[in-house]
């Protein structure tokens, strides 16, 4: 199996095809979506026309995830790059990338190779899955030196995404407490309330935590984090 060397590209360019070994099945589906795109066009077009229904989103049938996803795939239909046109309505960085599980991300680096993609799971919960994993010595008995060093590599930058999104849930937060406090300012406030003031409380959860190598536990912080052996 051919690993790589900069974990920041996942790709990797082969010289020579007998380096590639084993069996492999595909299987392909042909539809109006990926042979004509005319047709294709014309399809998505009536998808917009039916699913952008004010009282689909009342009722949670169709979401703006859903709606970015329309889009994306419309605009390419087009032979264009959707990120140039639109962006995700949560402005995540990782929209546009597929979306693995973290049993998807271990099976990559088994195989030496640095997974790509964004977290199909709660962030949260893909990085506990990871936890699970570093804290069974069964588990990561049957990673190599190097896949060691990818886990470790790629759980770090879970958990600064995880960082990141709890920073941004606590700016929100305290947008909204601010928002709040300026309507009511001139009504003389209400009986009983507590006085605000002082600096928001920081950002609970991975801030601080270093790089995660080898088999190193993630921080006990971090959710369903509840400690352990090493492998």
């Amino acid at each position: 199996m051919i690993g790589i060397t900069d974990v920041k590209n996942p790709y990797v360019t082969i010289s020579d095809k007998t380096a590639i070994e084993g069996r492999f099945l595909f299987e392909f589906g042909a539809s109006i979506l990926n042979t004509n795109r005319a047709l294709a066009t014309g399809a998505l077009q009536d998808m917009l026309g039916m699913l952008v229904n004010p009282l689909l989103f009342q009722l949670g049938i169709v979401t703006p995830e859903k709606i970015f996803a329309l889009l994306k795939d419309l605009i390419k239909a087009r032979g264009q790059d959707p990120m140039k046109y639109i962006q995700s309505p949560t402005n995540d960085p990782n929209a546009d990338l597929p979306k693995i599980s973290a049993e998807d991300a271990i099976y990559s680096i088994l195989n030496g190779y640095f997974p790509h993609g964004a977290a199909m799971e709660p962030l949260d919960q893909h990085i506990q899955k990871l936890q699970v994993f570093t804290q069974t010595p069964e588990y990561m008995k049957h990673l190599s030196p190097g896949s060691q060093q990818l886990l470790g590599q790629y759980a770090a930058t879970k958990v600064a995404e995880f960082q990141q999104l709890q920073q941004k849930q606590q700016m929100m937060a305290n947008a909204q407490q601010m928002q709040q406090q300026t309507q009511g300012g001139g009504q003389g406030g209400q009986p009983g309330a507590k006085p605000q003031g002082g600096n928001p409380p920081p950002p609970q959860g991975a801030a601080g935590n270093p790089p995660v190598n080898g088999r190193e536990m993630l921080n006990e912080s971090l959710p369903g984090a509840g400690g352990g052996q090493h492998g």
